[in-house]
């Protein structure tokens, strides 16, 4: 059973873990641990990453800031 990391407190305990035994062998118990750790790692990261700006709107915006049409690329 895995718990769901909440908190930086808890977030820098499992960098930590997982330094430690970051190469264990899959299939003993701290490689299931290595494991489980990276996926409760992703998920506590995943609501910090920056959205990433959609291309096509930024050249759109970059077009009409330069007051320049399709044609002008």
């Amino acid at each position: 059973m895995t718990i769901a990391i909440t908190n930086e407190f808890e977030y820098k305990t499992a960098l930590k873990r997982l330094s430690d035994i970051m190469y264990a062998e899959l299939g003993t118990p701290e490689g299931d641990e290595v494991e489980s750790l990276i996926d409760q790692l992703i998920a506590y990261e995943k609501p910090f990453e920056p959205a990433l700006p959609d291309p096509i709107g930024m050249i759109k915006c970059a077009l009409e800031n330069k007051n320049w049409s399709i044609n002008d690329l």
